[in-house]
């Protein structure tokens, strides 16, 4: 009678304790499919780039929105095509709204590098919607092959025992499925964990894509490289020869003396500009390259020419005017002189290329003289143009 009472009392209890485990289980995977149609990711983050907003082994949850909902200083998850596809979760420091989509600037908050990558308006980009510090680390010792094949041994164990149990009652068929439920949905709930992370871990490892994070990433908002250009027109006039071509020369000459100045002449056959709205030309130096040592200690100006020449007809008397708009100034040296004349590249592409003109900044001295190779002297000047 002992044992039977016992029994019976013992049924109840294990029916009871069948339902709330189902029922949790249900409504766990129940969460997790909503997360996920909701567009919420869970991430396990491998390194402490973003420390302490967001540090190793923590769990963040990430939620899927357009490009048009992220702002600077939100915190996101991109694939990054330039670290083998691995997802990057990075705070964004600078944002672009174009005509179709978004370009972003993200950095590690302990970093000193930052990434430029863009994505058409009807991406998706994953936000930071939650962290649960250190919760990675448990989730991915849950991961672990031994610690699963042991819940889910444990899961039979119970299973087994919650069956025989069940066999004994007057509801024996009832019992059983109701264990059967239960062993399926602690299956359920122990497989959930690693197929969960699974994607967490595909995307840092580029074996799948999260499909909630699809925007990709490029080194560079352009991918246009620096141009070094060759002076396709160069030669100097001499005002002690006012009217002599000096188009054929091997050198030519910035000379401030009295009544015997000289200037440069150089142009440069421009490239045409990108079109990418991310490849604006970002900067021009003009360099003269050395023909003989030169005097030092001088300051030399590159002026815009505004009206046409001609390499084998120039002259003092007819060479070009030019505009102190966007003067370029360097000192002389022994070796190249470098200007800056993006100011003047930008407004030739805007408007007409008559190429540079090279003085010295205060003729009629003593005698001053710079001499720079020409084309014919086999080290022509150079126009780099860099994009970015």
């Amino acid at each position: 009678m002992t044992a039977l009472a016992l029994s019976s009392t013992q049924a109840p209890r294990r029916s009871r304790a069948v339902r709330v485990a189902v029922a949790l289980l249900s409504v766990w995977l129940l969460t997790l499919g909503l997360l996920y149609v909701g567009g919420y990711r869970p991430l396990v983050v491998h390194s402490a780039s973003m420390a302490p907003a967001v540090d190793s082994g923590d769990l963040v949850i990430t939620r899927a929105v357009a490009p048009g909902a992220v702002a600077v200083g939100d915190i996101v998850s991109f694939h990054d095509r330039t670290r083998e596809g691995r997802l990057i979760t990075h705070r964004v420091t600078e944002l672009h709204h174009e005509r179709r989509g978004v370009a972003f600037v993200t950095r590690g908050d302990v970093n000193t590098a930052a990434e430029r990558w863009s994505g058409d308006s009807g991406a998706r980009v994953g936000k930071l919607a939650l962290r649960i510090p250190l919760a990675g680390y448990a989730l991915i010792w849950l991961t672990r092959p031994a610690i699963i094949l042991a819940l889910l041994a444990i899961v039979l164990t119970l299973l087994a025992s919650a069956v025989l149990a069940a066999r004994a009652t007057r509801h024996a068929r009832r019992g059983v499925v109701r264990a059967m439920l239960a062993g399926l949905a602690s299956a359920a709930g122990i497989v959930s964990v690693p197929i969960m992370l699974g994607a967490t871990e595909g995307a840092f490892s580029a074996v799948a894509d999260n499909p909630a994070n699809t925007f990709q990433a490029a080194a560079s908002f352009c991918a246009t490289a620096p141009r070094t250009l060759n002076a396709t027109a160069d030669t100097y006039v001499d005002q002690n020869a006012p009217n002599t071509n000096h188009g054929s020369d091997a050198e030519m000459q910035v000379v401030s003396a009295t009544g015997q100045n000289s200037r440069v002449l150089v142009r440069f056959a421009l490239p045409v500009a990108p079109v990418d709205p991310h490849c604006p030309m970002t900067s021009a130096v003009l360099r003269l390259n050395k023909f003989v040592l030169g005097s030092s200690g001088r300051t030399l100006h590159a002026k815009r020419a505004t009206a046409s020449w001609v390499e084998l007809t120039a002259t003092w008397n007819n060479q070009p005017i030019t505009t102190d708009v966007d003067l370029a100034a360097a000192p002389s040296g022994t070796n190249e002189v470098d200007f800056n004349v993006t100011a003047q590249v930008a407004s030739m592409y805007a408007g007409t290329n008559n190429g540079f003109l090279v003085r010295d900044s205060v003729e009629n001295g003593l005698g001053a003289t710079q001499a720079y190779s020409t084309r014919e002297g086999g080290n022509p000047s150079t126009l780099i143009i860099t994009y970015g």
